[in-house]
């Protein structure tokens, strides 16, 4: 594929007061829009921050206090009263005692929400060690995850793949559906373990993923809108002065998650017909798809971002960022930090 170069071979100009094609804005303020409440309580688990297993990060429930989950609580983005905090809690009671789940959890939407999560493999997150980079979504007692921070996915976490990707491209390529947890247990995830543990949920679990393989990677519309995508915003990239990656750099990237992507479509329509192992430590490695030709880096590393002739990297824009709740006197709860965005 020829660089896109905007109609007529122009490089458009780049966007003013944050307005970009088809009516799509930044505010001037740079400051990130309010997600639509609807009568929820948005909490983040550690979305800006590190999380810690005994303070409620790993949404496993601790007691009836609103004390001891101090990684949700003190990362509350809706300044939510006790009543909502102790629906949360009793949610959390609730999974863990594994009864009657569905009044206690948007089932649907968590499976929904594992199943696009564990295609992109983020272990910058609740599936890997690091318990954060997501939010809990409380709505009438009933908890739902919403994903956040995404710049780590395909492996790019801790720089797996390395320089030349080969076996360990293949692998993550083919990492089993049923077991995409890195450096944890099961049962030190519990809003992921109901899904495996559970027959019914399981089957609901692969269905939607079934649905995910067929309806957009087979169907051809993830490659119609990737290509879409890089063709509209390749000739800004080309052209901004602080972006993160050269323009080559952009190209390799989107032809390596291209590729990336139909070859783990590829792999999980083996899983899920029952030709390769959903689970990763049982698959027959002759069975699986071949990813060795990919180089994970290409799409991204942690500490990544464009060198320039000077030897320094490229600033990063400003955007203003609503500041967390102060934590200078709780030694366990998350840690907020910059986004890695």
């Amino acid at each position: 594929m020829q660089s896109p170069s905007g109609e007529n071979g122009n490089i458009p100009e780049m966007p003013e007061n944050g307005t970009f094609p088809d009516g799509m804005t930044i505010p001037e303020s740079g400051e990130m829009p309010e997600m639509p409440q609807g009568g929820g309580k948005r909490m983040p688990g550690g979305n800006m921050g590190f999380g810690s297993s005994s303070s409620g990060a790993d949404l496993d429930y601790i007691d009836d206090e609103i004390s001891s989950y101090s990684d949700i609580f003190d990362n509350d983005e809706t300044d939510a009263d006790e009543e909502a905090k102790m629906r949360v809690i009793s949610a959390l009671k609730g999974l863990a005692e594994e009864n009657d789940l569905e009044n206690y959890l948007n089932t649907e939407e968590i499976i929904r929400y594992f199943v696009a999560h564990n295609f992109v493999l983020n272990y910058d997150s609740y599936t890997g060690n690091m318990l954060h980079n997501y939010y809990l979504y409380e709505n009438d007692g009933k908890l739902s995850m919403l994903p956040w921070d995404y710049n780590l996915a395909f492996g790019g976490f801790s720089g797996n793949g390395g320089e030349s990707g080969g076996s360990e491209a293949t692998s993550l390529v083919n990492t089993g559906i049923d077991t995409p947890l890195s450096g944890v247990t099961e049962e030190a995830r519990p809003m992921w373990n109901w899904i495996v543990s559970n027959e019914k949920y399981l089957e609901t679990y692969h269905s939607i993923f079934d649905s995910l393989i067929s309806g957009y990677f087979e169907s051809g519309k993830f490659e119609s809108e990737i290509d879409s995508l890089y063709e509209m915003l390749y000739p800004y990239v080309e052209k901004d002065p602080s972006a993160f990656y050269f323009a080559d750099e952009f190209t390799a990237a989107y032809k390596t998650m291209k590729e990336f992507c139909l070859l783990r479509a590829e792999s999980i329509r083996l899983q899920l017909n029952g030709n390769l192992s959903t689970k990763s430590d049982e698959q027959d490695l002759s069975n699986q798809v071949d990813a060795s030709g990919i180089n994970i880096r290409s799409m991204g590393s942690q500490g990544g971002g464009r060198e320039d002739s000077a030897g320094s990297f490229g600033n990063m824009p400003q955007m203003n960022i609503p500041s967390m709740p102060n934590q200078e006197n709780n030694s366990q709860s998350a840690t907020p930090t910059e986004p890695d965005k």
